[in-house]
């Protein structure tokens, strides 16, 4: 071997040695860095009694009047613009507000609802609305549009018997559940739910009532036990108000066509 291939390939192997501690050194940061996140856990928030928590900090947790102005802007976007009888009466989230904002304070008063919201920046990912006992009819004594005046009748024919079918007064009422979109099958309403029938347990109530106005929700309340004791055609509703005319009729024989029938469904607590 000549003098200048021998400090060739000495050179080669200096540098062979000096990159070795290099590679060791990547490969032990590289593996520790793996190691730290494998080993990481994310800090547990404590939360309020009665709450669920579930990822990113969202909380289901007993309403306040301190959710309302959120709770109005929730329903009124998510919940007025996808459930099929509000679409029925040609809700919009401006002509429909003045209804929300009422079920949304009467829901408050009775402190028997339940929202999921990101307590770190206030999303709102569900709202369960309920009440107590049968409902008062008040709302029918407000003047909310001739459109969505139909709502709250409808829902009184269809509540009204209710005291009458269980034989007792002592039942919480589900007035209202809507879920985020990208939050549907993420357990946010099961655990609405599960929170609305702790609290009916714990304060003593006797069932829990719903009315169903589509399909989907019927299956969902089926599956959670819920039993149907009234069902009401929509055609056949429609023609009891034929003598208010055609306008008042169309919302329901809409419904006839899409939904076919609407339930009350009871729940034993």
């Amino acid at each position: 071997m000549s003098q200048s291939h021998a400090l060739h390939a000495g050179a080669k192997l200096i540098s062979l040695v000096d990159t070795v501690p290099r590679i060791q050194s990547s490969i032990l940061e590289k593996g520790s860095s793996v190691l730290s996140q494998l080993m990481f856990k994310p800090p547990v928030k404590k939360v309020a009694k009665n709450t669920v928590q579930h990822q990113h900090s969202v909380v289901c947790r007993p309403c306040t009047a301190d959710d309302r102005n959120a709770m109005v802007d929730f329903m009124t976007r998510q919940f007025v613009t996808r459930e099929p009888l509000m679409q029925s009466v040609h809700a919009t989230t401006s002509n429909s507000r003045m209804f929300v904002e009422h079920c949304i304070d009467e829901a408050l008063i009775q402190e028997a609802s339940f929202i999921a919201r990101n307590e770190d920046t206030g999303k709102v990912f569900g709202v369960r609305l309920n009440a107590i006992g049968p409902s008062s009819g008040i709302e029918m004594e407000n003047d909310f549009g001739f459109y969505i005046n139909l709502i709250p009748r409808f829902l009184h024919h269809m509540e009204k018997d209710v005291p009458k079918l269980l034989g007792t007064d002592s039942f919480m009422r589900h007035v209202a559940i809507c879920v985020e979109p990208g939050a549907i099958q993420c357990g946010v309403a099961t655990d609405l739910m599960k929170a609305s029938a702790k609290h009916a347990k714990v304060n003593g109530l006797k069932n829990m009532v719903a009315m169903c106005s589509w399909k989907l929700p019927y299956k969902l309340a089926q599956k959670v036990g819920f039993r149907s004791v009234l069902r009401v055609p929509y055609a056949e509703y429609a023609e009891s108000l034929r003598c208010e005319g055609e306008k008042a009729m169309e919302p329901f024989l809409s419904l006839a066509k899409s939904e076919g029938v609407a339930h009350t469904m009871v729940r034993d607590v």
